[in-house]
């Protein structure tokens, strides 16, 4: 990262805190391409400056995200293979977050591991994917419901028990809103996992000037994570890394603990 004591005024508004102050600390992505990345002085959160349109975002998440960040327009065997397993480790670790949920999104679903899985042990699983490639893939290929499409633009019929966004909010150009507008899709007790990269293991394990991307607009820590959670009007349920949890309504507390009987695990 350069240029980490430069102040700069910021072409968009932080979508966190809606701040245009910031420290301008890189200007080149991870592929060298010119990308300017700011840190707001007001949160803290990092992000791309200038935060990309919605009909960008649309037209980059549903023909080239994929191809330019996986180099494929399908999903690759040994990528599902490696998620298969992250998914079903998951699942069984935080099984008593999934054993009473009868209906469940995956928002950004990918290759449709997740969707799978759930559909397996029983559940009405569903997924949202704004990718055509990868969502007619599980579509033609597992038969699994994938809806193509983004957040903004989706309206479900009936409520869920569980919604999952795993490393989609970094993505988003309005993660609160959309997080906002995601929690009203519950139903009662119904729970919202999320998960993004956390920025500080980046720093630790990425090599300097290897670190940010387009489809990546914001970058959060810990305590950022927190703030974003908070500020959607979200409570932290549990906490399963830093920059990943179980979330809820303020009033929700943890499950019980349980553990699957099923053959997956």
């Amino acid at each position: 990262m350069k240029n980490q004591n430069q102040t700069t005024t910021c072409t968009s508004e932080c979508g966190i805190c809606g701040s245009n102050s910031a420290h301008l600390i890189e200007s080149h992505d991870r592929h060298g391409n010119p990308l300017r990345v700011v840190v707001c002085r007001n949160c803290g959160v990092i992000h791309n400056d200038p935060i990309p349109s919605a009909s960008d975002l649309s037209l980059f998440y549903t023909d080239t995200y994929r191809k330019s960040y996986k180099g494929t327009s399908e999903p690759k065997l040994r990528h599902s293979a490696r998620y298969f397993s992250d998914v079903s480790q998951h699942i069984q670790q935080y099984w008593r977050y999934y054993q009473a949920t009868k209906r469940i999104l995956d928002i950004g679903s990918g290759s449709g591991e997740f969707v799978f899985l759930l559909r397996e042990l029983g559940k009405d699983s569903a997924g949202l994917e704004p990718t055509r490639d990868y969502a007619e893939f599980c579509q033609k290929r597992f038969g699994l419901n994938i809806t193509i499409g983004e957040i903004d633009t989706f309206s479900p019929i009936g409520g869920y028990d569980h919604i999952r966004l795993h490393h989609v909010v970094e993505h988003l150009r309005d993660p609160i809103a959309n997080l906002h507008r995601i929690s009203k899709w519950l139903n009662k007790d119904g729970t919202i996992y999320v998960e993004v990269p956390d920025f500080e293991r980046y720093c630790r394990v990425k090599t300097p000037g290897r670190i940010f991307h387009y489809g990546h607009i914001y970058n959060f820590d810990r305590s950022s994570f927190t703030y974003l959670v908070e500020s959607a009007g979200l409570k932290i349920i549990e906490r399963t890394g830093s920059t990943s949890a179980f979330l809820g309504r303020p009033d929700q507390t943890r499950p019980d603990q349980t553990r699957p009987d099923h053959g997956y695990f």
